[in-house]
């Protein structure tokens, strides 16, 4: 009987991985976003598009996604905030 073997750094997971990540291409992944957010834009000129792909990285995340971030991620250390997989995946609730 073989084992599946993962080959990873840094950890070992029991999770298989998901067999669509080999379609992917490697590269960097905003130009692929420009390109397909130009070629949208050019066949849909009307079509208004939510820009959510890159962001400005010389201007410090918003108050208001930094404080909904850090509600967030202080509920998920309490029983009743945490939100999780199902419970075959081991969820609390």
């Amino acid at each position: 009987m073989q084992k599946n073997v993962h080959v990873m750094s840094g950890h070992w997971t029991r999770v298989p991985r998901n067999v669509n990540m080999e379609g992917l291409r490697r590269g960097y992944l905003f130009p692929e976003i420009s390109v397909r957010e130009y070629e949208h834009a050019r066949r849909n000129p009307d079509a208004r598009l939510i820009r959510l792909g890159i962001g400005d990285t010389t201007q410090p995340i918003p108050d208001t996604i930094t404080a909904a971030m850090a509600e967030h991620a202080y509920a998920l250390s309490t029983t009743r905030g945490y939100r999780g997989y199902g419970a075959e995946q081991g969820d609390m609730v």
